[in-house]
């Protein structure tokens, strides 16, 4: 397929009759370098190409003035909104009621930023990984749901090994 852009993101879950096994996170990471190697191929041999999301994400951490302070938008530019109009920080945390920032129906406290500091749920970890400047200390979501549990360092593990294929990529 031509397309114009490739994201792969792994939606986190716990319930087990879904989740990856330690299996599938290897091929995964096994297909990933195969992509990886496949971009530098393409690049190298100036061949049109889109970089891959896990490749392009950790990239344009490098560089200052494209760096995030978060994962993601979670706690600056990103809002979800349920069908009862239970305002959200991130689109993860839809049917969370303990996650829920107000509602459009009622009122505009959502668009207070200190709210969405709920949000930021750290990973205890990051505290001394080597890619924590680079990672900003993962998902939210995947942090509140799997902070103490082995799936948690599938993830982690993961997400080392896509800034490792992005650095070599770079």
């Amino acid at each position: 397929y031509d397309l114009e852009l490739l994201i792969i993101s792994l939606a986190s879950t716990d319930d087990s009759s879904i989740k990856l096994s330690d299996n599938e996170y290897k091929e995964i990471i096994k297909t990933s370098n195969l992509i990886s190697e496949d971009y530098v191929y393409k690049v190298v041999n100036n061949i049109r190409c889109t970089t891959p999301s896990f490749i392009s994400m950790w990239l344009t951490q490098i560089y200052p003035k494209l760096r995030r302070s978060h994962y993601c938008g979670v706690s600056e530019n990103s809002i979800a909104v349920d069908v009862y109009g239970n305002v959200y920080a991130c689109h993860r945390f839809v049917g969370n009621t303990n996650m829920v920032l107000g509602n459009i129906l009622v009122d505009e406290s959502f668009k207070k930023r200190d709210k969405r500091e709920v949000y930021i749920t750290e990973n205890k970890k990051c505290i001394n990984c080597w890619c924590n400047s680079i990672c900003n200390g993962g998902c939210s979501h995947e942090n509140y749901v799997f902070n103490e549990a082995k799936d948690m360092d599938l993830l982690c593990d993961l997400r080392q090994r896509w800034i490792e294929m992005s650095l070599g990529v770079y």
